[in-house]
């Protein structure tokens, strides 16, 4: 299952110049946003387990937006058809997806 999350600069409105300037003060949130999607490669991906009657389930996936000058703004998650998430977002497509600086290196 391939799912497609648009965070392109085209949905949000703004040039894809600003994802170097997202540390820069005044940044705004969406260039923020941009900028963290662009560095990212792991996330988590939150949905509710039909495997535990609706509960909350947080699973760690790769995402990937294209290659440096290939990059697209537009995120994407392989899921196996095995995978719980995949199991859940089939009966309930609504999920959260979570990318935190943190795991980014430093020198970004």
């Amino acid at each position: 299952t391939l799912l497609p999350i648009d965070a392109s600069p085209a949905a949000t409105k703004t040039g894809a110049a600003m994802l170097g300037a997202a540390g820069a003060p005044g940044a705004t949130p969406c260039q923020r946003a941009r900028w963290l999607a662009y560095h990212s490669t792991w996330s988590a991906l939150t949905t509710r387990s039909v495997a535990r009657g609706g509960a909350p389930w947080g699973n760690v996936r790769s995402v990937a937006d294209g290659l440096g000058s290939n990059s697209t703004g537009r995120l994407f998650l392989y899921l196996p058809t095995p995978d719980p998430s995949a199991a859940d977002i089939r009966a309930d497509p609504r999920c959260a997806l979570t990318l935190s600086a943190a795991s980014l290196p430093p020198a970004l």
